[in-house]
């Protein structure tokens, strides 16, 4: 398993450097620069171009891409990333506040997305092709390809501007005071509804299927010659074969997931990763874009490696290959 996990893990590497440079790459390219939305162009003539162009040089801007990003990735590799363009904060520092709330978001979100999906791919997969069956298949795929500000866009209007039973955006109240999970909850409910319907619309249709074709195997048929119930036959033998592989297909929705919550967060004004990155964006503060590209990109890849390992105890032979 050791000699698996290494050569998963230096297989990802190559990702991980194609995604930096990519990025790198793209950023820098883009009209533009930090410098460029801290002094105006159009305020003080000649005396700010001439401010621009030495903070260009002082931040290295003017250096050749491949100079810039060898600059960053050697940083990188010493465990230094930075500091922002704008307000010369580490991108650590950011990141971290950061990184904590969008976290507080997408693991309660796929928690609730497996247990819907379970819950719904079940009730589809013992009765197939039945009304409800149909029904719930009809809207899981409908959920599932509307795009995730678009859900999160109905529910703010409906609950945020015509209720009024929850706040619009935000994740905590500005008034100050305490700011503990429980004291804004209200906070998290619309973008975590948001998150795990669209995670668990995702996941339903695998569900319903596996056990589908789990109840056509011929040990579930021997079993049930053999005069068990139809309740024991389907949780000894269906269920636990049908929802083995799911483990690691729920693990691999981790990147979608992640991507989904990035735009959910710009929708809700929630304060994650995503709401700072389209802020970073906005500025062109391309440490701070490239520190969240780095951190979402290793959490992918995490999980991946998360999901690699759980198909090898799945299935053994995995681990030869």
């Amino acid at each position: 398993m050791g000699a698996y996990l290494l050569r998963r893990f230096l297989s990802a590497l190559p990702t991980l450097i194609g995604l930096s440079i990519v990025t790198f790459t793209i950023i820098s390219l883009a009209p533009g620069d930090a410098v460029g939305a801290l002094i105006g162009q159009d305020e003080g003539g000649v005396s700010a171009a001439a401010s621009q162009e030495e903070m260009r040089e002082r931040l290295g801007l003017n250096d050749p891409i491949p100079v810039q990003y060898w600059n960053w990735i050697s940083n990188v590799l010493q465990g230094d990333f930075g500091r922002s363009l704008i307000d010369n904060r580490p991108i650590t520092e950011i990141l971290r506040g950061s990184a904590s709330l969008t976290l507080q978001l997408t693991i309660p979100a796929l928690f609730f997305g497996i247990v819907l999906s379970l819950f719904f791919g079940i009730l589809s997969g013992r009765k197939p092709y039945s009304a409800l069956d149909n029904a719930l298949s009809f809207i899981s795929i409908t959920i599932a390809g509307i795009p995730g500000f678009v859900v999160g866009l109905g529910l703010l209007y409906i609950f945020a501007v015509r209720i009024q039973l929850f706040p619009a955006g935000g994740s905590r109240d500005i008034g100050g005071g305490t700011v503990s999970l429980m004291s804004r909850w209200e906070y998290f409910v619309l973008p975590l509804v948001t998150l795990s319907v669209l995670e668990a619309a995702q996941l339903v249709r695998y569900v319903r299927d596996s056990i589908i074709n789990v109840r056509k195997s011929d040990y579930v048929q021997t079993a049930r010659s053999k005069g068990l119930s139809e309740g024991v036959v389907h949780v000894r033998h269906i269920l636990r074969n049908a929802l083995l592989p799911f483990i690691t297909v729920a693990t691999l929705q981790v990147p979608g997931l992640i991507s989904g919550a990035l735009m959910v967060e710009i929708v809700f004004g929630w304060g994650g990763i995503g709401s700072r990155v389209a802020v970073a964006v906005g500025q062109r503060d391309f440490p701070v874009i490239m520190g969240a590209t780095l951190l979402i990109g290793v959490t992918v890849v995490f999980a991946n490696l998360i999901a690699d390992v759980l198909y090898a105890f799945a299935d053994p032979r995995i681990r030869l290959k």
